[in-house]
C-alpha cells in the first residue's frame, strides 16, 4: 500500500477491503494473474491513479485514529482524543 498497483484475487473480501480499486484476477487461473501483471508492467501509468485512490481510502479507513473512532463507536465509548502526529524524521 505505497501507492503501487496491488493486485488481489477476485473473492468478496478483497472487493471489499480495497472499495474495489485493486486490480482483481481470478484465483484458479494462473493466466489471468500472469495477464494482470504482465498489464501493470507494461502500462505502470494506467494503474497509478488507482493505487494512488487505493491508498488514500486505506489510509483513511484503516488508520489507528479510524479504527480507534469505529471500535469506541461500536463499544458505545466516547473515544480519546486523537493523538498529535509526529513528522518524519522528528525525534
Amino acid at each position: 500500500m505505497f501507492g503501487l498497483p496491488v493486485l488481489c484475487s477476485d473473492i468478496p473480501v478483497f472487493r471489499e477491503i480495497t472499495n474495489g480499486l485493486a486490480s482483481f484476477f481470478d484465483p484458479y487461473r494462473p493466466d489471468d494473474l500472469a495477464r494482470l501483471v504482465e498489464d501493470v508492467i507494461a502500462n505502470p501509468t494506467s494503474h497509478a491513479a488507482r493505487a494512488e485512490a487505493l491508498q488514500q481510502f486505506c489510509l483513511n479507513r484503516y488508520s489507528v485514529e479510524a479504527m480507534s473512532r469505529n471500535t469506541a463507536e461500536l463499544l458505545g465509548l466516547t473515544p480519546a482524543p486523537a493523538m498529535p502526529r509526529i513528522a518524519a524524521g522528528a525525534n
